[in-house]
């Protein structure tokens, strides 16, 4: 019968550090993980913060655009690049409020804003989809506008009636979204 010999001092000296060495091995992975998770969410929440103050400025530049479309055509100028740009803004921002959404959740503000916002996109809809010419060129009376000129006028004007009532209030949400996220 095999009997066990008892260990040596010199390898439970060995067993000691090596015992240690591997609960610090773990002990520091587990530390590095928390921080890497950490990391992690304070790089998302950064993008949202970055992505919800962006946002909140949108909508003066949209209505600022929107302001553009009548003055050209009070003008009679040429208008496609006008609505090309206000038809890019608005795709900007119901992109980038769909992803802070996302990223976000559950904030009612956020939640009221693009509430707002799904009110605001109809009226903007005929503006920034303009089909066709405004004008109709004649020689006795120069380019007056078409029908579908005098449709986007009234449309134009709806719109900056809506935006003008409402482009304070969803920036004020986005504000206030972008307050969550700092605090």
């Amino acid at each position: 019968e095999p009997r066990m010999k008892p260990m040596s001092a010199e390898r439970r000296s060995r067993i000691l550090p090596t015992g240690v060495g591997a609960l610090l091995l773990v002990v520091m992975g587990g530390v590095l993980t928390a921080g890497f998770r950490l990391a992690t969410q304070m790089k998302s929440s950064f993008a949202s913060l970055q992505t919800a103050s962006a946002l909140q400025w949108q909508p003066p530049l949209i209505a600022q655009q929107l302001t553009t479309v009548p003055d050209r055509l009070g003008g009679r100028t040429y208008i496609g690049q006008t609505v090309a740009d206000l038809k890019s803004a608005i795709g900007t921002f119901d992109r980038d409020l769909a992803r802070l959404a996302q990223e976000l959740g559950g904030s009612s503000q956020l939640a009221q804003a693009q509430l707002l916002w799904r009110q605001l996109q109809p009226v903007l809809a005929p503006v920034a989809n303009l089909d066709g010419q405004p004008y109709v060129d004649s020689v006795e009376s120069g380019s007056p506008l078409s029908r579908g000129g005098l449709a986007l006028y009234g449309d134009v004007k709806r719109a900056q009636l809506f935006t003008r009532e409402n482009t304070r209030n969803l920036q004020a949400l986005l504000a206030g979204v972008s307050a969550e996220l700092q605090g």
